[in-house]
């Protein structure tokens, strides 16, 4: 929302040589031509609403410093609703929720659908000279905190020397934020505020200037912070890398152990069976020295009988052969007593 206190501020800014004005959300026409015929070099400016930047676009048609783009910059890419308002320059992407708070006779007078597209396709389409300062204002009503995000994500937002913007008491849209969050980003990147509208308290314009010194001092830091988060994160991966090799040892050496185990079960295994084999051996020997005692004793014995059976068929021939002998003299006795 750019108002005199404004267009005195970029007068002032324009006669230090800006390089470029970049002016995002509704636009003033008026603005524009003022800071036509300064010195800028480079005015350009995105509006959100279609019809409003083509006439924008046919008045500058012959000036070569302005740029005009039909352009919605949002926190996100994608189709959105515009929602026009009885106070124009409330014109925004987002439902009011604070808005309708400082002003109770904000009425809705239309709705525009635009396909938006996020500060960094937009600067794609913008020259940014790093030789000169630059200046961006702010008045995309509700996007501006996700502006400024996108801008110091990009490492692009101390490249602007100077940021306009107003900061609210509160967030006067749904999902946006209050000015405190937008001066506290602004600060940590290096900026201190210049200059401040304070005619109205709730919704307060603001300079904010570059303080290069400042930045080059957080720029430090933050590589400072960034280093000792690389050293935090390397040294977190060898500890983390030691533990995996200690678990690695504890559980080869539960496997040594477990395997110690096993094999001095084995060895005790292999023990008994070599006393159980030399037990069964001498078992084996006596066994087999028995056997051949009895073996002995069996031919012994079988020589005993051979030689008893030829005993036998000695006197059994001795008797048939007196069987014979007593037969004949029964026969003689018989003759004899016959005749």
């Amino acid at each position: 929302m750019i108002n005199v206190w404004a267009k005195n501020v970029l007068l002032k800014l324009a006669d230090q040589n800006l390089g470029l004005v970049l002016k995002l959300g509704f636009s003033d026409r008026k603005l524009v031509e003022t800071l036509s015929q300064s010195p800028v070099k480079k005015i350009v400016v995105a509006d959100p609403n279609p019809q409003l930047a083509q006439n924008l676009q046919r008045h500058f048609i012959k000036d070569k410093t302005v740029t005009i783009l039909a352009t919605a910059v949002s926190g996100a890419i994608g189709p959105a609703t515009l929602r026009s308002f009885n106070l124009s320059q409330a014109n925004s992407l987002r439902e009011p929720t604070g808005l309708k708070t400082l002003f109770p006779r904000l009425l809705e007078t239309g709705q525009t659908q635009v396909q938006t597209q996020n500060i960094e396709t937009l600067l794609q389409q913008v020259d940014i000279d790093d030789e000169a300062d630059h200046a961006l204002i702010l008045g995309a009503a509700g996007e501006e905190l996700a502006i400024i995000k996108q801008l110091s994500s990009l490492s692009v937002l101390r490249r602007f020397a100077h940021v306009i913007v107003p900061l609210p008491s509160l967030p006067l849209y749904e999902g946006s934020s209050a000015g405190t969050e937008i001066q506290s980003l602004l600060e940590r990147t290096g900026f201190v505020i210049e200059d401040q509208d304070k005619d109205d308290p709730d919704l307060s314009l603001t300079h904010f200037r570059l303080n290069r010194f400042f930045a080059m001092l957080i720029e430090e830091s933050d590589a400072l912070r960034n280093a000792q988060k690389v050293s935090d994160d390397q040294l977190n991966a060898q500890k983390m890398h030691l533990k995996e090799l200690n678990a690695a040892r504890d559980q080869e050496s539960a496997a040594h152990t477990e395997t110690k185990k096993k094999n001095q079960t084995f060895k005790n295994r292999i023990l008994e069976l070599d006393r159980d084999y030399q037990r069964i051996k001498i078992e084996n020997e006596t066994a087999h020295k028995q056997n051949q005692k009895l073996e002995k004793s069996l031919e012994e014995k079988n020589e005993e009988i051979v030689d008893l059976t030829l005993r036998v068929s000695k006197a059994q021939e001795e008797l048939r052969r007196a069987e014979g002998q007593l037969s004949l003299l029964k026969e003689l006795m018989l003759k004899s007593n016959s005749s």
